[in-house]
This record gives C-alpha cells, structure tokens and sequence, in this order.
C-alpha cells in the first residue's frame, strides 16, 4: 500500500535537497530530486522486491505506475514512490535506456527523448519500501 512519509531535507553529499525540491502529489506519491530519493526518505529499502519488475523506471505518469506494481495498492507491504520530470525540451541529454524499462504509451524511436516527436515529458520513478514506523496515518 500506498503510505504517507514524511520526506526530511537534508545532505546529499555537498548538495543541500531543500523542500521545495520535493513535492507531495498524492497519498505516497512524491516529486523530487532526480538523486534525492532514498536520502531524504530514511527507513526504507531503496530496491525492493517485484518478482521480476524492478522497483525503477521510466512512466508517463503516477497511474501507469499503480498499474504496473498492483502492490502498491493490494499489499501490506509499504511503499513510497519518488518521481522526477524530464522535459523533452530541456534535456537533450537525457537517454531512455540509462533508467530502466519504460512503462508509457510512447514507442520510443531514439536514444535521446529530446530527439522524440509527440511526447514533451516522462518521468523517472523510484519505489521505496518503508521499513520503519515514521509512517503518518
């Protein structure tokens, strides 16, 4: 399931992750940092366990997440997904293969997405397994 958990600002080694560089969207569901994830969430699992999914990738948006991992909703395991934008315009270094399997809609036709017509932003998404009792009901 889903959890509340409360991201703490902090060191990500020199670089200081204030709080406006994460943002809660839903119920477990956080916009962040691109190397923020685990550092700001401790007590948890920075891989957990999918049968054969990784707990990493590449989605259009926080529904294809839930999707993919009924876990997150059907489990009494907890969970804490950490998602970061990449625009199409923005990024002309960004590469698909560098950050897991890709769960969208888009057929990706080349390396780069800033090379990719009909699509203007993905996100790269980490899910956390919580391991400690900092949890908000």
């Amino acid at each position: 399931m889903l959890v509340d958990f409360e991201p703490v600002a902090g060191l990500l080694g020199q670089l200081y992750m204030p709080e406006e560089l994460w943002q809660k969207q839903e119920k477990g569901v956080f916009v962040t940092h691109i190397n923020g994830f685990q550092s700001h969430f401790p007590g948890t699992e920075e891989f957990p366990k999918f049968d054969d999914r990784d707990a990493y990738g590449v989605c259009d948006n926080v529904e294809q997440i839930k999707q993919h991992y009924p876990e997150l909703n059907d489990s009494d395991r907890m969970f804490v997904v950490c998602m970061t934008p990449i625009y199409h315009d923005d990024n002309g270094g960004w590469r698909w293969h560098k950050w897991g399997q890709y769960i969208g809609n888009h057929t990706p036709q080349f390396e780069y997405l800033s090379e990719e017509e009909g699509i203007e932003m993905v996100f790269v998404f980490h899910i956390l397994e919580v391991k400690s009792l900092y949890v908000k009901n």
